[in-house]
């Protein structure tokens, strides 16, 4: 086993795209999930932080819910539940803008800490 060197990331945004076939609870799939997802990687994409700014798919994070997704930010430890597409920019500005503003994807911007 070999640890990951994380140091140059910047943060984590993980988006649950969850399908569930066989319960009738809500899944993050079917409430935009996949669009929310693709909502940030088209934004970091456009941006070259996809390097900087690590972007996941996950399976069930606990917050079901019908109206969207559920989106965690880190390191800022920050979780959101019934996001769509349309919540996303908030997201970013509220999480990832400080980001970007040099060629490299760094503003010279630290990740917050505590």
């Amino acid at each position: 086993m070999k640890r990951v060197d994380t140091s140059r990331s910047l943060a984590h945004v993980l988006v649950c795209t969850n399908q569930r076939t066989d319960s009738d609870l809500p899944s993050c799939a079917d409430s935009q999930g996949f669009e929310v997802y693709d909502y940030f990687r088209d934004w970091l994409d456009e941006r070259g932080l996809l390097t900087r700014v690590w972007l996941t798919q996950t399976h069930c994070m606990g917050w079901c819910h019908s109206d969207g997704a559920t989106v965690a930010i880190y390191p800022d430890d920050i979780w959101y539940r019934a996001v769509t597409p349309g919540d996303c920019q908030e997201i970013i500005e509220r999480h990832l803008r400080r980001f970007d503003g040099g060629d490299d994807g760094d503003s010279g911007s630290q990740p917050p800490t505590g």
